[in-house]
C-alpha cells in the first residue's frame, strides 16, 4: 500500500526519486514500471504499477462508448497516459507533456492514496479540503 506524503526534487531533466517507501512496496509487487496520467479533477498526475493500470484500463474499456462523458473520461485519462520505467536509482522521467499538465518545476510532492498514488506540484497542493463538511456527507453515503 502507498502510504504518507514525500516531497522529492524534480532535476533538469525531468528525473524524480520515487519515495523508497513507495519503491519498496513497487520492489515487492515486482514492478519496476509506473503508468502515469493526468487527473480528472486536480492538477495532478496519478501514477499507478502497471499490473494495477492494466486492471484500470480494462475496467474504463468495458465502459460504453455511446456515452459522451465516457469518451471524454477515457480521451482525457487513457489517451494521457505514458509509461515511465524506474532507473537503477530508483528515479522516473516525467514527460514533458504530463509535467507541464501538473505545473512540476522544482519539487513534487508524492501523495499515497493505497493501491495508486499521486504527484501534485508542492505549489499546488492543499493539505486541507475546502469544505471538509461536504466530504463528509457524501463519505456516509458509503460508510
Amino acid at each position: 500500500m502507498f502510504r504518507g506524503r514525500y516531497a522529492h526534487a524534480i532535476d533538469g531533466k525531468g528525473r524524480v526519486s520515487i519515495p523508497s517507501k513507495f519503491r519498496e512496496v513497487l520492489n515487492g509487487r515486482g514492478q519496476n514500471t509506473l503508468m502515469l496520467t493526468n487527473d480528472l479533477w486536480d492538477p495532478c498526475l496519478v501514477a499507478f504499477p502497471l499490473d494495477r493500470w492494466l486492471e484500470e484500463e480494462k475496467k474504463i474499456q468495458a465502459l460504453p462508448d455511446l456515452v459522451r462523458e465516457v469518451r471524454v473520461y477515457k480521451r482525457h485519462f487513457i489517451s494521457g497516459a505514458q509509461e515511465c520505467s524506474i532507473d537503477r536509482q530508483g528515479r522516473i522521467l516525467i514527460p514533458p507533456s504530463l509535467r507541464e499538465f501538473a505545473q512540476l518545476n522544482r519539487e513534487a510532492l508524492f501523495v499515497g492514496l493505497g493501491d495508486k498514488f499521486e504527484i501534485w506540484s508542492t505549489d499546488l497542493w492543499q493539505p486541507r479540503p475546502e469544505d471538509p463538511e461536504a466530504i463528509l456527507r457524501v463519505l456516509q453515503q458509503y460508510l
